[in-house]
């Protein structure tokens, strides 16, 4: 009875703890990042861009929902554990934006973005930077779909998970509006019309 009771005393504490690990990390974030002008985003918060242009977001630990990005130069900032598992769609006409450590993921068939985790449209432009796009149990049409006049250069980038049918990046313009430079491919699927520079 005593051991039983000291035990839960310690998970107790142990959970404490933990809870405000978490919470001292997420208020470095936002100390951070107010620091810079940008938003925190919690996994209950959708991806939003809240001003005209030269947004920053920063994703923190926690499973996201999708984003549709249209503002000029917003930068996006995956945090370590924050994934997303739903379409991202990036339509900022000829204008540019970043995506550094995100973690897109798709291994539900039926979500809506089991055809493409990330949709670059017609004269978009994206720098993705130490991101990881991963599948699982999913036939899928690209992890990355490319409109024709979009652009895209992939840089420390993971592209992981069995994918049994199209391309880990789909472009459907020029071979030189898509890069793929120090990437890891890890879905037996090679890349349509991109240049690679390097990647293992």
């Amino acid at each position: 009875m005593v051991q039983s009771i000291y035990q839960q005393e310690l998970r107790d504490r142990q959970a404490l703890a933990e809870e405000r690990r978490n919470q001292q990390e997420r208020d470095d974030v936002a100390r951070v990042v107010g620091g810079l002008g940008g938003v925190v985003i919690t996994p209950q918060t959708a991806i939003a861009e809240e001003r005209e242009r030269d947004n920053t977001l920063a994703l923190i630990a926690g499973i996201h929902g999708g984003a549709t990005i249209t503002k000029p130069n917003t930068t996006i900032i995956g945090h370590p554990g924050a994934i997303t598992n739903r379409l991202w769609t990036i339509n900022t006409v000829n204008q540019v934006t970043r995506i550094q450590g995100v973690h897109f993921r798709c291994l539900d068939p039926k979500a809506n973005n089991a055809v493409a985790l990330v949709n670059i449209m017609a004269v978009s432009t994206v720098l993705f930077t130490a991101c990881t796009f991963e599948l699982g149990g999913v036939t899928m049409v690209a992890m990355v779909a490319m409109e024709a006049t979009a652009k895209a250069i992939f840089s420390d980038c993971i592209f992981a998970g069995t994918q049994t049918a199209g391309n880990p990046v789909a472009n459907a313009g020029a071979i030189g509006n898509a890069y793929i430079m120090g990437c890891s491919n890890k879905t037996t699927r090679i890349h349509m019309n991109a240049t690679i520079i390097s990647e293992v």
